[in-house]
C-alpha cells in the first residue's frame, strides 16, 4: 500500500472529469487540498472505477460498506503513524457525516 506523506482534512465537491471547464475546477480543488491535479484525477478515477465494479458485480450496500471499511482500516493501520490514527479516524467520521448531509446533535 502507498504511504502517505501527510494527512489533510477536507470535503470538496469536484466536477466530472469530462465536463466542460472541469480543468479550472480541478485545479482549484487540488490547490485547496494541497495536492496536484494529477493526484486529484487519480483519486476521482479510483472512485469511478470502484463505482463501476460495484455496479458490474451487483454488490449490495452492506457489501460495499464492508469492503470500504476493510480497505480504510488496512490503509490507516498500514500507512498512518500510530500517533495520528485516532485523528484520522475522527476526521473520517466528520467527513462521512458531512458527505451524507448529517448534522450531529
Amino acid at each position: 500500500m502507498p504511504t502517505s506523506k501527510r494527512y489533510r482534512t477536507s470535503h470538496l465537491t469536484v466536477p466530472d472529469l469530462d465536463a466542460p471547464g472541469a480543468e479550472a475546477e480541478l485545479q482549484k480543488a487540488a490547490t485547496e487540498l494541497g495536492i496536484t491535479v494529477v493526484d486529484l484525477e487519480g483519486i476521482l478515477k479510483l472512485g469511478q472505477t470502484m463505482r463501476e465494479i460495484i455496479e458490474e458485480r451487483g454488490l449490495t450496500p452492506p457489501q460495499v460498506v464492508a469492503a470500504t471499511v476493510n480497505l480504510l482500516g488496512d490503509t490507516i493501520a498500514e500507512c498512518v503513524d500510530p500517533s495520528q490514527q485516532i485523528d484520522v479516524i475522527s476526521d473520517l467520521h466528520q467527513q462521512l457525516l458531512a458527505h451524507a448531509g448529517i448534522r450531529p446533535n
